[in-house]
Parts: structure tokens; sequence; C-alpha cells
């Protein structure tokens, strides 16, 4: 099964995920090592949905061990990336960390066994979550594992700003 749309490409095989980013990045993941998989839908006028997948590899060196992947997708591809996500959900028992999110944002509790990201669980180098007077980032992060320091909403605007220029300045 697969997922296709200008500069990217998602394929689930026997060998598990492979993301493939304009022919210039690959990621490749066994299914087991996907502690979650969602497809989020926009929070604001003028945002797309977006697949996020967070991978946990036990036993690497510490700072390498947790991944996150966010890909926004294109509104004509959002009915085959439900069907994708529905695959992994239900035959491959990857859990939509989405579900619990939402449940929490509404006041409920998350499902029993929901994965919590931490600070603690990034690894060295990472950083607890901030309020909304803190600042962003309280330090530069230190060692291998600063990629998955939590990202605050002012990074999240900064990704889309990037992004829609990238994607504009290819044509």
């Amino acid at each position: 099964m697969s997922l296709e749309w200008d500069g990217f490409h998602l394929t689930l095989g026997r060998d598990g995920l492979q993301f493939v980013w304009g022919g210039r990045s690959i990621f490749e993941a066994g299914v087991t090592d996907c502690v979650s998989a969602s497809l989020r839908r926009p929070k604001e006028a003028g945002e797309g949905h977006r697949l996020v997948f967070r991978f946990r590899f036990p036993g690497v060196a510490a700072g390498t061990e947790s991944v996150v992947i966010r890909v926004d997708v294109p509104p004509a591809a959002v009915e085959p990336a439900q069907r994708f996500m529905g695959v992994l959900w239900r035959d491959y028992s990857v859990p939509d960390q989405a579900d619990a999110e939402i449940e929490a944002e509404a006041g409920g509790e998350p499902e029993k066994g929901a994965e919590q990201e931490t600070a603690a669980d990034a690894g060295p180098g990472a950083v607890a979550e901030t309020t909304s007077d803190a600042p962003e980032l309280a330090r530069v992060p230190e060692g291998r594992g600063w990629i998955v320091n939590p990202v605050g909403p002012r990074s999240e605007e900064l990704f889309r700003d990037v992004m829609a220029r990238l994607v504009n300045s290819e044509r």
C-alpha cells in the first residue's frame, strides 16, 4: 500500500514503512517501531491536514531512540491518507495518538495506555514543554538528541512558512 503526491512517497510493505521526499531523503522503519500514527485535522483556517508518525527505537544510543515525522497532506490526498492510516490502525494495531489528544483537549482523560511523550523520554538535550508566557526554547539543546525537542507554535509557523516557500520556489 502506498501514498504519493508531488515530492513525497510513503510505502507500507513487508519491510515496514518507507518515507521518500523527492528523491532527496529516505526514512525506513519497521511498523513495530511506530508507536503512534495520526492524521491531524487543520487547527486554523488555511492549514491543511498533516500526517504525524512517532517512532521509538529501544536499545540504541541515548538521544537517538525517538523520531517524529510530520508530513503536510494536500487536499486531494486526504481521503487516500485516511484509508492508509485506517490500515495501519486496524491491521497493524498502530495507535492513533490524535484520539488521546482530542480527548485530553476536551477535558477527558486520554485512553488508558496512550503514550504521553515527555522531555525525559526524548533523551539528552531535550527541554520540557513551555508555558505560554515562557520562551519557546529554554536553552540550546546539546548532543545528538536535539531533534526530538518539543516544538512550540512559533516553530510550527516557521515550518509552514518554509515549506510554502519551498513548494512555491520549485515551480
